[in-house]
């Protein structure tokens, strides 16, 4: 209410000031917090400094925890503003105090509430250029030992259990002695002893929640320490402490913070791959929602860091790819259809990612299977679209028949409704991914088939089509596609009983009619729908032309890929693949070693930890389902 009068009416705060000391003073905890809470929207609008400066101080003194626990929120909202650059000295020194104190009493409430704050605070005092070296490893050592606060093997405050990045960054400060925060604490007057110290239990129960939010501000924390510790011996061990952490709340908080953080490294974003392997593999399905929006991101920095590559393939295949296999399938057995979904859309990254032959042998024949059996459409959905975006990009012709040969077979053809359609959604698909060309050979004639469907939904869905297959057809070369097409539509409206297939069918004839069909050597301007065309058409022939041939001066049991003659520069003339014929097989009647152990040979991955990990619940180390653990002699 206060808040509320002093913004209609600046002049007002001066009558209001006794009011607010009044309140300030009040004998009850709970009215002097709540009065604190507000002392920062207040005196930013008032810009009454001097005064902020004796309510806080008078705050500090208040030995209620409700209170304390207002002054760090009330600093959390104020130290932002641009007019309070200069209070910060005076804010940081109060904040320190109280978090001393709160550190050794084990006030948990507060800590809470600081670590909400904590890496913006320190990203923003030293943009200003308020902190000094040893307010600045002040932070480093806070959130050192917050990030770990609760834990039953919690570490001794001592050199030995810090990261070496931090121990360097100290040397070079001019601390060559033990500084932890620990010893900061008792050498800095806070109280020797305290009267409500909680538990070990209490705090060990509690303790994730400081350790979440500090997980949770971790990108701001990781932009204020990473001019001043080195990444991999500072940083990087705290993202694994939190990533390895036994609550999977603080896991899912630094898994949400996983992909900014990749990403604030730049061209060293790669370093995490060990610790994105780790994430995928999780238990708790919270932690993998943290991370699959930005899985094919991802996917994309570690291509650029060479740790996988989608020509050759490399040690960490193995590895990604097992644990890519591992988490789709964890996903599809459980009921968060909704995090299935957006992890089946990224997987339109992986040609561009694995390679080919990997794809083909490992994830092809899964997806099928999920898109046969998963019982929610928009999962269903983003399957087909992985499927259709590996056929576009697909480099072998025998691989490439095979999926058009499954797609007609069990979708087109399949007894179920929901098949059929998927069949019509996919070859929507295809009219826009493809070229033109590429429709009318592969999926014309299946699809215009299906305008006898028995369902109504289904023609009606053919019907919507048509314009669209009208436009791939040209003059001269097909006369007899363009002939079939108007005797298709012709028979439907002639023959059609339904209401909403016929009302369809007058919007499909109008739009039909509309479109002008292309001679093949027409000389006239080409449109940017005939340009794109062209450009597809181009690069569906250069795909193809990356066929693997066998070649004669090296080992029969390789294959290599080798450009086509012409091409841009900067594509790999060659590039060595292990060579697969096989065909799509039910998943349910293959055993998924024997489609990992031909990729895990080729890269020569001999360890056998590498798909193994820790199950929080146990304490038990078990494999991951998918990953190859022996190498093939």
């Amino acid at each position: 209410m206060i808040k509320f009068f002093i913004a209609r009416s600046p002049t007002l705060g001066k009558v209001l000031t006794p009011v607010i000391t009044t309140l300030l003073e009040d004998p009850v905890p709970i009215v002097r917090g709540t009065m604190c809470q507000q002392l920062g929207p207040i005196y930013h609008n008032f810009q009454s400094k001097e005064q902020l400066n004796n309510y806080l101080v008078g705050i500090y003194k208040d030995n209620n925890p409700f209170v304390k626990q207002s002054l760090v929120i009330t600093i959390g909202g104020i130290y932002k503003y641009p007019d309070m650059k200069s209070l910060h000295p005076f804010i940081l020194s109060i904040l320190k105090r109280t978090i001393k104190e709160a550190f050794v009493q084990g006030n948990l409430d507060i800590l809470i509430v600081f670590t909400s704050y904590i890496g913006e605070i320190a990203k923003v005092m030293t943009e200003a250029g308020s902190l000094n070296g040893d307010g600045k490893l002040w932070f480093l050592d806070a959130f050192i030992q917050l990030s770990r606060y609760g834990l039953a093997n919690l570490p001794s405050a001592t050199d030995e259990n810090l990261p070496t990045g931090f121990l360097n960054f100290r040397a070079n400060m001019g601390y060559n002695r033990r500084h932890s925060l620990v010893e900061s604490l008792v050498s800095s007057g806070a109280p020797p002893t305290a009267t409500n110290t909680p538990s070990k239990k209490a705090v060990i129960e509690q303790g994730w929640k400081i350790r979440a939010n500090a997980a949770k501000d971790f990108i701001n924390f990781f932009k204020f320490a990473k001019p001043l510790v080195d990444f991999k011996l500072g940083i990087q061990p705290l993202i694994g402490d939190l990533i390895h952490d036994p609550h999977e709340t603080v896991r899912a908080a630094m898994s949400n913070c996983f992909w900014p953080v990749m990403e604030a490294l730049g061209n060293n974003g790669h370093i995490l791959h060990g610790e994105f392997v780790y994430t995928l593999s999780d238990d708790s399905l919270e932690v993998i929602e943290g991370i699959a929006p930005h899985i094919a991101k991802i996917l994309k920095v570690l291509t650029d860091g060479k740790i996988i590559s989608p020509d050759q393939p490399t040690q960490g295949l193995v590895e990604i790819g097992g644990a890519l296999i591992f988490c789709e399938e964890r996903l599809s057995q459980s009921n968060s259809w909704r995090v299935h979904t957006q992890f089946l859309s990224q997987l339109t990254a992986l040609p561009f990612c694995l390679p080919g032959d990997y794809i083909y042998n490992n994830f092809v024949p899964n997806l099928f299977h999920r898109l046969l059996h998963l019982r929610h459409l928009p999962a269903r959905m983003g399957v087909a679209d992985a499927i259709v975006c590996f056929l576009r990009y697909c480099r072998r012709a025998k691989q490439r028949e095979e999926i058009r040969r499954r797609i007609k077979e069990s979708f087109a053809n399949g007894k179920s409704v929901q098949d059929r359609m998927l069949y019509l959604y996919m070859s929507r698909k295809i009219i826009d991914t493809f070229s033109r060309k590429y429709f009318r050979e592969h999926f014309f004639h299946q699809t215009l088939r299906m305008a006898d469907d028995a369902v109504a939904n289904v023609r009606i869905k053919v019907v919507t089509m048509l314009p669209d297959m009208k436009n791939t057809l040209q003059r001269s070369e097909d006369d007899k596609l363009l002939q079939k097409l108007d005797d298709a539509a012709m028979k439907l409206r002639a023959s059609e009983s339904d209401r909403d297939v016929l009302n369809a069918m007058d919007e499909a004839i109008q739009g039909m009619q509309k479109i002008g069909i292309r001679f093949a050597n027409d000389k006239a301007p080409k449109t940017k729908a005939d340009a794109e065309d062209e450009a597809k058409e181009k690069e569906e022939s250069f795909v193809e032309n990356l066929e693997p041939v066998v070649s004669t001066q090296n080992s029969k049991d390789k294959g290599y890929y080798k450009s086509p003659k012409g091409v841009a520069e900067g594509v790999a003339s060659v590039i060595i693949l292990p060579q697969s014929n096989t065909s799509i097989q039910d998943p349910r009647k293959t055993k998924r070693s024997q489609s990992i152990n031909q990729p895990a040979t080729a890269v020569g991955v001999n360890d056998p930890q590498r798909f193994r990990r820790r199950t929080y619940a146990t304490g038990e180390i078990v494999p991951i389902p998918g990953g190859n653990t022996q190498t093939k002699k």
